[in-house]
């Protein structure tokens, strides 16, 4: 995503994946290029935050396996804070707007 960021600066990118670009970090990292990245993804999914790095972890206590729990697709949806954008993209001949 970087790569093809830098190679078109002056383009607004989009990617299509499958279940295996539904990962946090990879949607963390799009938002930083202004990439957008269109993945499936149920509303029950649970987003977990990063995990503190190691130095700033608390000394002697058994270490999380994940971070704290995010609010799920759900519940951000019915939020009337969230903000969102229409896009329009082309696919299979037909120019959609979702």
């Amino acid at each position: 995503m970087s790569a093809v960021h830098r190679w078109l600066p002056n383009r607004d990118i989009s990617v299509l994946g499958d279940g295996a670009y539904s990962c946090l970090a990879l949607g963390l990292h799009c938002v930083k290029r202004e990439v957008t990245l269109i993945t499936p993804c149920e509303f029950d999914y649970a987003f977990h935050d990063a995990l503190l790095p190691v130095e700033q972890r608390p000394k002697g206590s058994k270490p999380r396996i994940v971070g704290k729990r995010q609010p799920t697709l759900d519940q951000v949806l019915m939020d009337p804070t969230t903000v969102g954008k229409k896009k329009r993209f082309a696919g299979m001949g037909k120019e959609r707007e979702r």
